[in-house]
Formats: structure tokens, sequence, C-alpha cells
């Protein structure tokens, strides 16, 4: 029978019989290139970012993830992917890029758009992600694998560092630490969690250390999703201790889960978020089984396709009820329906939604084949496991999906060919470069940019001029221009910029993305600053068609008929408004204002305390 070390211990684990072996998977030579993609992968990811406010994660992530599989697809490999789920990647990718080139912004869709960039380049970074964990991460990696576990106990120290001063200095915000999203911080504490309270069955002080950051981050992540995928995972070992070659002891998992629960309720803010005593944690689960209603809807009426990568924050508005306008409101659209099936399925389609499910499919297979598990293989499954219970009310990201695949790549990884053909090591070669160079690009404009764009929201004098050289960096971001003209239009407001300069960078952004009330809000403001009101009335009007209980456009249309002095049809505006939304106060506070515009006292006044007594609820 044939023997390798696993998971870097020094004790030698029989490997069953029939399962092929290799001389040249050994863990002798881990090599500079894959131990630091390794550690670029898992720890970079965890903790890239920038000190720009205008997006301070993003963009660092893109240059981190391209170099890291960069590194990845060029080191030595030690195992290769199964060629199933190579098969069923591609056709994955194929479907994607169909949806991306029949969708209304086929170039936007291709690059992706802000704030997730989940474009072409991205997707084909999962995929590569688990390419480079199964050339690295094979059975024979041990010392790869011992680096990758102390990567994500490092990540989850320095998370939880970060997260315990951000709770002890605003105990009132949810934290994000490093990861700079919540649910993110909470899902990437679940794959860490997973992997290393799994390798404790071989007691160590610095395993355990990470596992209490990761309990910690999650504890104070305060993402239901999350803690719920953590529950769903630790029942699981129960399961997957049977196909497991060192099953361990059956309590731990259940323990580990009690343990959890028990600190989430004796953390505040999380045990708010858990019993729903706080308004927006009850309005939130609400508003999700709404986002989850209108999705499908929108998915019924673009069954085959989808509406396109990266086009479902402009294509839910049409699909958005008065339900949806007075528990959620438009002051935060969403980019995803939150549940990662009708993510993939309002973008791609039944047609994507197979291809991701023939991709599992073969994972699966890949993995069923390889009972009994190995410690990586068992840590593999249940942090999968929990980030897949998680995704179903969240949504992909950067960070978490890659270590996820990452660490699949090591879970199914077969021998790969004792001498290497050249055509391999070329493709390799060629798929780093182009890793690296994608990475470089798209993350190196982004950063490029939003420094400029952060710089140009802090300058004292040529607001106008530095607003807009900042889409110049990246043109075909349609989005950034649209970010661009909304700071804009807030420091025309404050009289430090020229909202008539920013009007045509901004009508060009929404020509570019069709269907975008964002967009068009945008252009009204800038429009409505510059004292257009009329065609500040005619692009609210196209905004309301694609979305006609949006409320901010609504109450928008109402100051424009309020400039022009159409007081009777501002006043209809706003009592919509108001209905649409009972528990705001902006539309009293607008009332009020056409009430004196009016010369009538007596209703002004009494609008102005309606609204007073709505914030003060």
């Amino acid at each position: 029978m044939a023997q390798v070390p696993e998971c870097g211990r020094d004790r030698i684990v029989p490997v069953r019989a029939g399962r092929p072996t290799m001389q040249a998977m050994t863990s002798q030579g881990a090599g500079r290139p894959a131990v630091a993609a390794v550690y670029l992968l898992v720890l970079g990811l965890a903790l890239a970012a920038s000190p720009t406010p205008s997006d301070s994660v993003l963009p660092v992530r893109l240059v981190v993830l391209g170099t890291g599989l960069a590194l990845g697809l060029v080191a030595k490999p030690r195992g290769r992917t199964p060629r199933p789920v190579l098969i069923a990647l591609g056709l994955a990718v194929a479907v994607f890029v169909a949806a991306a080139f029949l969708g209304a912004t086929p170039l936007l869709s291709i690059l992706g758009r802000y704030p997730r960039y989940e474009g072409l380049p991205v997707v084909l970074g999962y995929a590569a992600a688990l390419v480079v964990g199964a050339r690295l991460l094979g059975p024979g990696s041990a010392r790869l694998r011992v680096h990758t576990i102390n990567a994500l106990v490092l990540s989850s120290l320095a998370l939880a560092v970060v997260a315990l001063v951000q709770w002890a200095s605003a105990p009132d915000l949810r934290v994000t630490s490093a990861l700079g999203n919540s649910t993110t911080l909470g899902t990437f504490s679940l794959v860490a969690l997973a992997m290393l309270a799994w390798s404790l069955q071989d007691w160590s002080g610095w395993r355990f250390a990470g596992v209490i950051g990761a309990v910690s981050c999650l504890v104070l992540s305060a993402s239901r999703g999350a803690l719920l995928g953590a529950v769903v995972a630790a029942f699981a070992v129960l399961i997957v201790r049977r196909w497991s070659g060192r099953s361990g002891r059956w309590w731990w998992g259940p323990a580990i889960a009690a343990v959890l629960l028990g600190a989430a309720w004796l953390a505040p803010g999380t045990r708010a978020r858990l019993s729903g005593t706080t308004p927006f944690a009850d309005s939130t689960i609400g508003g999700r089984l709404l986002l989850w209603q209108e999705s499908t809807a929108l998915v019924g009426t673009h069954p085959v396709l989808g509406v396109g990568p990266s086009r479902f924050v402009d294509s839910i508005g049409a699909f958005h009820t008065a339900a949806w306008a007075a528990q959620v409101g438009p002051y935060a659209p969403p980019d995803s329906p939150h549940n990662v099936v009708l993510q993939v399925l309002a973008g791609t389609g039944w047609l994507g939604l197979a291809g991701v499910v023939a991709v599992a499919v073969a994972v699966a297979a890949a993995l069923w084949a390889t009972r009994p598990w190995d410690p990586w293989q068992a840590g593999t499954v249940l942090a999968t496991t929990a980030v897949a219970v998680s995704y179903l009310t969240s949504f992909t990201d950067p960070v978490t999906l890659t270590v996820v695949l990452l660490l699949l790549g090591g879970a199914i990884s077969v021998p790969v060919r004792a001498d290497p053909q050249r055509a391999a090591r070329t493709v390799s070669l060629v798929a780093g470069a182009a890793a690296l160079a994608l990475g470089l690009w798209l993350g190196g404009t982004a950063l490029v940019a939003e420094v400029r764009f952060s710089s140009a929201v802090t300058v004292t004098n040529g607001a106008t001029r530095a607003l807009l050289d900042v889409p110049g960096v990246r043109p075909w971001d349609a989005d950034l221009a649209r970010r661009v003209g909304y700071s804009g239009a807030r420091l025309a407001e404050a009289g430090t910029a020229d909202p008539d300069a920013l009007v045509a960078m901004v009508d060009d952004a929404c020509a570019r993305l069709p269907g975008s009330v964002e967009c068009l809000q945008v252009l009204a403001d800038l429009k409505d600053l510059g004292g257009h009101h009329e065609q500040a009335l005619a692009v609210l009007d196209r905004a309301l068609a694609l979305d006609p209980t949006n409320v901010d456009t609504i109450l928008r249309r109402g100051v424009a008929l309020g400039e022009l002095a159409r007081y009777e049809e501002a006043i209809r505006a706003f009592e919509r408004a108001a209905d649409l939304r009972p528990d705001a106060a902006e539309p009293w506070d607008d009332l009020a204002e056409v009430y004196t515009r009016q010369g009538r006292g007596a209703d002004a006044d009494a609008a102005r305390a309606r609204a007073d007594q709505l914030r003060h609820r």
C-alpha cells in the first residue's frame, strides 16, 4: 500500500489501494513561486486594501489576484485538474461569454462592473484558482498545504485584530475588518474555521489561535447567513467523518457550533441581528424575501441567458413593487439578488445555471472518487458546504470564492504526467502572463482612478477639472463616470463644482448604461443644479418609466416641478412619495417647502411637524 505525507504532518498515513501516486508529488522543494502564490491568494487577498475612501479594496484585490494566479500557473506543477472538470469549466465560461455579448452592455459585462467587477477576467480567475489549487495543493504537496494553513491562520488573526478595533471604536456599526464588507468577512471566516478546526484533530496551538480568530471574525461580522453556514457545516461533520480517512471525534462539530452561537448571543450587535430586535435587522429579512420574489420575476422574463452579467442593478427596477419601496427603498440599489442561484439565473439564465451545476457535479464526482478523504479534503468539503449555504442569502466575492476554489483544486488534484509536454508548459506560461497582465491592467487602472477620484473630491480649487480627468483612466468604465458625476453633483450643491461642465460626461455614461436609473438620477441632478429644470424633468420621466416606484426619482421630479412653479404637480409627486415610503421624512420636508412658496403657512407647519415626528421615531 502506497504512502504519502499528509497535510504537512510528520507521520505517514495509508492511502487507499488503487489511488494514484507518483514520485514527483512529494513535499520536497515547494518552490518560491508556488509559496508566493499561496500566500498572495489567501493572505494577500484577505488583507489587500488601499487608502482610497471611494473604493479601498477591489482595485488592490484585482492586482493581488492576477499576480497570485500568474505565479501559481507558472510554478512547477505537482498535480492537475481532472479533465471532466476542465470541460465543465469551459462550457460554463462559454455560456457566460454568450450571455454577456447578447446583453445590453456587452463590453461592460465582459470587463466587469463596479462594485465587484465580476466580468470575464474575474470569472476566468475563479476557474484559474481551481486549476492552480490542483497544480500546487494535491495530496503530495504537504509543505504547500502547510503554507496554506499558515496563511489562513495569519489571515484570521489579522482580520480579528482589525475587527476588534472596529468593534471597540464603533460598537453600533457592523464590523467589516479589512475586507470592507461584513458578509465577506463572515464567509471568509467560514473557510478558515472549517479548515483549521478539522486540522485540530492533531493539536496545534498555532492553528487553535487561528480558530479563535475565525470565530471572533464570524461573530463580529453579525452575518446571519454566515452563522447559518457555520451551523450547517458543524453538523455536516457527522456525515463527512464517515468518508474521511481520519474520522475524528463526532462531537467536535456540534460543540463548535454551540460555542459559536453562544458567543454570537453574548455580542450585543450580533444578538440584535439574530433576534431581529433592531428595525434594520427585521427589514433586512423582509427586504431579502421581496428581492427574491422580484428577482424570480426578472428571471421569468429572461429565462435562457438572463439579462447579462452585471446587468441586475439596471434591470431589477422594472420589477420593484410598492412593497419594496415601503420596506426597503431605493437608497442602496441591489447589484445582486443576494442568492447565488438567482444571481446566476439573472446574469446568465438557465443555461448559465446548467453550466455551474455541471462544474459542481464534475468536482463532486472527482472528490467522491478519492474517498476516503484526507484531512485537507474533509476540511475543504466542510468549508465549501458552509460557504454554499451562506451564499444562499448573499453574493459571490473575489476573496472567499477564490480561496474556496483554490482549496477545492487541491482536493480533486490528480497526478501530473511524469514528463510534461512542451505545449503544456507553453500554455501555462501564456496563461500566467495573461493573468498578470489582466490583473495589473484592470486593478492598476482602477487603483489609479480611485486615487484620482478621492483626491478630486477633496481639492479646494479646481474640483470640476479634477473630476473630469478621472474617467479618462478607464474610458470604458461608465460606472466610474456615473460615480464621479454623483460626487460632482454633491460638490455643486456646496458651490465648489460646475454642474454644467459635468453633464456631457454623465450623459455619455447613461447612454452606455441603458436602464440605469442611478445614472439618470445623477444626470437630472446636474441639470437641475444648472438651472435646466425642464431638461431635468424630462430625464426623470425616463427614469420613472424604468422604475415606477422609485421614491428618489419621484422626489427629484417633485423638486424639478417646484422649481418650475408647477406647485400642484409637485405636491402630488411628494404625496406619492410619502404614500410609497410612509416612514420617510424627506417627502414631508419637500411638501413644507412647496406650501411655504404657496403661502400656505399652516400646511407648511403641519408638514414640518410630520417630518420631525418621522425623524425621531
